[in-house]
């Protein structure tokens, strides 16, 4: 039996680690995140998106300030805050995870300093990494790796072009937040380092699965691989209170 590179152990110990604690402490302690991802902003993005996606529209005083939006810091500010309990070999890591979240924003055309991107890209990736839709090595891609034969696997590998979300559906679902966090009072009251240290956690929080996942499936680790999809399952299911059977993602964006 090959032996794991001790970089691959020492990367999964931390991923392990990062997840399940001082992240973890954070969701749990940060009441604005709770608030604003209640069960009732849940229904209300079910109830539009069955609406064909029609929202109600903000007060022009809301629609003016953009309250989604926020100011930049200038540098990132969880990652040292995290990196104090988990080491600082921790801190360029966690801040690479903020940069990929910035460079995924920017390359489909959102802004990265917007609350309601940061849940779209949260929401979106989480259901891609659950449903295996990443776009992997096709000699080690999971779905693919179920199928029995090789017409099998041809079908399979077309029905994940027909599954993965597009850049369409996820403007839907991002106009779906940008409405319904607008209206959102708690969201109203957040300062922009809030909204920052928010958005940085989504993008920490999924980036450390992601690339748990990525990991996993490079090195064929199928227990691993398993593990990845069901934290991104417990990720989405918190999130929106629905169970991921009914998490389903449309050109009307997300319904629940």
């Amino acid at each position: 039996m090959a032996k794991v590179p001790l970089i691959l152990l020492a990367s999964s110990f931390l991923y392990a680690q990062i997840l399940t604690n001082p992240v973890q402490d954070y969701i749990n302690k940060t009441t604005l995140l709770n608030n604003i991802l209640s069960n009732m902003r849940a229904i209300e993005l079910s109830q539009k998106a069955q609406n064909g996606g029609k929202v109600e529209k903000s007060k022009p005083e809301a629609q003016l300030v953009k309250p989604t939006e926020f100011i930049h810091s200038g540098s990132a500010l969880l990652p040292s805050k995290i990196a104090a309990r988990t080491g600082p070999q921790s801190q360029q890591y966690l801040t690479g995870l903020i940069s990929l979240y910035e460079q995924t924003a920017r390359k489909d055309g959102f802004s990265p300093h917007d609350l309601a991107y940061a849940l779209e890209y949260f929401v979106v990736n989480s259901y891609m990494t659950y449903h295996d839709l990443h776009d992997v090595e096709y000699a080690k891609d999971p779905r693919v790796k179920r199928g029995k034969d090789m017409f099998d696997r041809l079908t399979i590998i077309n029905e994940k072009k027909t599954l993965k979300v597009t850049l369409y559906q996820e403007r839907a679902v991002y106009q779906q937040f940008k409405a319904t966090l607008g209206s959102n009072a708690a969201v109203l009251h957040m300062t922009d380092q809030q909204k920052q240290e928010v958005t940085e956690l989504l993008a920490i929080t999924f980036g450390v699965n992601f690339k748990a996942y990525m990991d996993a499936v490079n090195r064929e680790d199928d227990r691993a691989i398993e593990l990845a999809r069901q934290q991104a399952r417990a990720n989405l299911e918190k999130l929106t209170g629905s169970p991921i059977e009914r998490i389903k993602i449309s050109a009307s964006g997300i319904q629940l």
